[in-house]
Order: structure tokens, then sequence, then C-alpha cells
């Protein structure tokens, strides 16, 4: 298995798609996501875009220094890579599809898979989070939607197809 440290330009972009997934409750990853973020999610709760782009720079700023730690670890380096996430200031080229999103957040998550960084805190919470992704993705697609909830007996004695 090889890691590299994914680079400044993806923190960056990474925080800014975090944000944007915030910006409305009708986003289907919205509660997902405010809570990555760390934030509470209920009624009466409210943040401005601010508080919620703020939030979204620190949690991507978690993971570059995650993922700078497991690539040391794995290549026994001490190196000091000093990227420092910021909000984009230049207009986009297009937003990620979620589908882009989960990818880039699986590959992360795998970049992060070494040493001690393996089960600390934000590994967990990027697991927890990728995963709810995904989740969330696979119940949006029109063959889960058309699954039948539960199983008939015939399917317990093998005879659908």
């Amino acid at each position: 298995m090889s890691a590299f440290v994914m680079d400044d330009e993806f923190f960056d972009r990474l925080a800014f798609e975090l944000a944007n997934r915030c910006y409305s409750r009708d986003h289907r990853l919205y509660y997902k996501t405010m809570e990555f973020l760390g934030f509470v999610v209920g009624y009466g709760n409210t943040y401005t875009y601010d508080e919620i782009e703020a939030k979204a720079v620190v949690k991507a700023q978690e993971l570059f220094n995650a993922n700078v730690q497991a690539v040391n670890e794995r290549y026994r380096h001490s190196n000091e890579l000093a990227g420092i996430v910021t909000q984009h200031s230049t207009p986009l080229r297009y937003r990620w599809t979620d589908i882009e999103f989960h990818k880039k957040l699986s590959c992360l998550h795998y970049q992060m898979a070494e040493g001690t960084v393996i089960g600390s805190e934000i590994y967990n919470q990027l697991e927890k989070y990728a995963s709810g992704v995904a989740v969330t993705l696979l119940m949006d697609t029109p063959e889960w939607k058309q699954a039948e909830w539960g199983f008939t007996s015939q399917e317990v004695n093998g005879s659908c197809a």
C-alpha cells in the first residue's frame, strides 16, 4: 500500500465543497455534513455562512494534518509540510457531484490509513461521514427505491430470480 499527501488545492476545494453541502437544508447531505463539521443540528439552531465556512476550513485543515501525519508515519519521514487550508476566493468551474465528492473522501480516507492516524478521532469522523454519504447516495438510487423492504418466503426458498 502506498500513500501520498493530497495537494493544498484539494483541501481548499474540500472546505468549499463541505460548506456548499450545508447551505441548504434541502441538500441530501446537509445533516450529515453539518454533524461532520461539529454543528448541533436541530430545531432552532441556525448558523451563518461565515460560521459554516470557518468550520469547513478547520475540518479540512484537520484532515490535511492527519494526511501528512499518515504519510510521514508510512515512510518514516518527519516532513513538516506547511499547508494552510483557505476558503476559495476564485470562482470554481463546477461543483463536485455527490458521487465525485464521495470518491474524493474515499481517496483521502485511504491516504490517511497509516500508523497512528488509523483509529484517531479525525480518521473515525471521516470514516463515519464517508460511510454516511455512501448510504445516502445508495438510498437515492432507483434500484434502492424499487427494492422490497424485508424479504418474502419465496426469497427464503430460493425461488426468486
